[in-house]
Formats: structure tokens, sequence, C-alpha cells
């Protein structure tokens, strides 16, 4: 009974590591393409913060979506 549940668990580790293998190796293509319009969030962040503000804010978001 052991025996078995730790060989449907190896079975399965298995499994997943050959999931990841083809993840790492794939071309990494998009499977959907969003309509980004960055414009509309930084005008709303001029209207909620303070310019001086919404600029740094605004700068933060452009280096975070430049890292992915």
């Amino acid at each position: 009974m052991k025996q078995d549940r730790q060989a449907e668990i190896d079975r399965q580790n298995k499994l997943l590591i050959k999931r990841l293998e083809n993840i790492y190796k794939g071309q990494g293509t998009v499977d959907s393409w969003n309509q980004y319009k960055p414009h509309r969030y930084l005008l709303m962040l001029y209207l909620v913060f303070t310019p001086e503000l919404a600029n740094l804010i605004a700068s933060f978001l452009i280096i975070f979506l430049l890292m992915f």
C-alpha cells in the first residue's frame, strides 16, 4: 500500500519535471495579447495624486513593466 502510493507520487513528480522542462525549453510565445493603453492609467494617476508623486509612480510602473 505504501509502495503503491510512493510509486504514484514518483510518477506524478516525473510528469511535473517533464512539463517544467518543456516550459524552460519552449519559445516563450504569448497566447493572448492585451490591448494595453497606458495613457488612461497615467491620466488616472494625475487626477488622484500630485503631479510629482504621479511622475514618480509612473516611472516605477514603467520600470516594473520592463522587467517582465
